[in-house]
């Protein structure tokens, strides 16, 4: 499928951060979890019932995907430990308004 090898994402409910990565590293991988869970010698037909997801929340990932990196950005560039963050306050605000 020409993807990069990469292992899937968990989300962890203490780190909503988690949530982008999961989202992002799913749709980048979608191809190959689509694959997987359809291969019955790779997948039981009962687990990939459960596992499997619907086009539309595919979809919702996809518009929900560059939020959360947005999101994202602003919460690491704001958690900055050796660089003055509150001057980034309204350049980050206003960069997420316009871009969405």
């Amino acid at each position: 499928m020409k993807l990069p090898a990469h292992w899937l994402i968990q989300s962890c409910k203490t780190r909503w951060n988690s949530v982008c990565q999961t989202f992002e590293r799913l749709l980048e991988q979608r191809w190959a979890v689509t694959a997987v869970l359809s291969d019955h010698t790779a997948t039981k037909l009962q687990d990939a019932r459960v596992l499997e997801l619907k086009d539309e929340y595919w979809q919702l990932m996809e518009d929900v995907a560059p939020v959360l990196g947005a999101l994202k950005c602003a919460t690491t560039i704001m958690s900055a430990e050796k660089e003055v963050s509150i001057s980034n306050t309204y350049p980050i605000t206003f960069s997420l308004i316009n871009s969405h």
